[in-house]
């Protein structure tokens, strides 16, 4: 397989940290993205993160570029413009950066939802769409969404993260069925618990007014049972088709990534399936 050209957001810690280098040390060209580009000296074999360079694991190229996803969407466009001029094409586009929110709904205001939604949701649309018509021209690509396990259900203290996810999932699955047959595949990674920065003090955001009981976030960080290196290997092997996920054809609309995410993920089937057999309202309600 020839060497691809990556474009990752969010890429100075967590998933988007280790897909990078994970796809560098496969000899790929990775334009990976932060909003301060020194947070990515880690991935840079020289002292200023904002030269390409060969990566410092590997053989592949790394580009390392500023993109805050909170910005207006002609920043975004114009960042997708400068990219494909100076690189051709994207191969593989992964939605990756985002944070987590934490506050319940009768605490949060509007004002907190609409900024959260813009970075966590909208902006990554806004990405997608200017990167599309490059790929439709090329009849081939890769988009890939970092959705999570908490898509599949609201959780007390991070309804507005579960539900910036499950949009993220529905807006995939929706994207996915509108390219089909243009060459392009669109998925939607949804990671169990992983041993990432996600939680961490410095990357949680807060409502204003924080209620209680979310003491439960504080004591996850640092005992997830994911290993993020490995979930990112796997990754890339299931998105580019090789080692144990070669010949395995189309990839789905969601991926559940992490032993714990196909545990949830099987229990909120197994009881929705409990709710339709107790609750579904079926031909009762059919016009006669």
């Amino acid at each position: 397989m020839s060497p691809k050209t990556w474009l990752i957001t969010g890429c100075s810690s967590g998933f988007g940290h280790h897909l990078t280098k994970t796809a560098l040390a496969h000899n790929d060209t990775v334009i990976a993205t932060s909003r301060d580009p020194s947070n990515l000296r880690a991935l840079t074999p020289t002292s200023n993160p904002n030269c390409e360079s060969k990566a410092s694991e590997g053989r592949g190229k790394l580009i390392p570029k500023k993109l805050d996803l909170s910005g207006p969407d002609h920043e975004i466009e114009s960042f997708v413009k400068d990219i494909l001029s100076s690189v051709g094409k994207v191969d593989v586009l992964v939605n990756n950066a985002g944070f987590v929110f934490e506050g319940g709904i009768e605490e949060a205001t509007t004002n907190e939802i609409t900024t959260y939604f813009r970075t966590n949701l909208t902006s990554h649309l806004t990405l997608t769409r200017a990167l599309i018509p490059s790929m439709r021209t090329n009849h081939s690509g890769l988009i890939a969404t970092m959705g999570s396990i908490a898509g599949w259900g609201g959780v007390p203290g991070t309804g507005i993260y579960c539900a910036s996810k499950a949009a993220m999932a529905m807006c995939t699955e929706a994207l996915r069925e509108e390219l089909a047959g243009t060459g392009i595949e669109v998925t939607c990674l949804e990671p169990g618990h992983f041993r990432t920065e996600l939680l961490s003090e410095e990357r949680v955001v807060r409502a204003e007014r924080k209620g209680e009981g979310l003491e439960w976030l504080r004591e996850l960080d640092g005992q997830q049972p994911g290993d993020v290196r490995k979930g990112a290997q796997v990754v890339y092997e299931v998105l580019m088709g090789r080692g144990r996920y070669g010949g395995r054809g189309q990839l789905p609309g969601r991926l559940p990534v992490g032993g714990n995410a196909v545990e949830i993920i099987g229990g909120v089937l197994e009881r929705q399936r409990g709710v339709l057999r107790e609750w579904g309202m079926g031909g009762e309600c059919d016009v006669e």
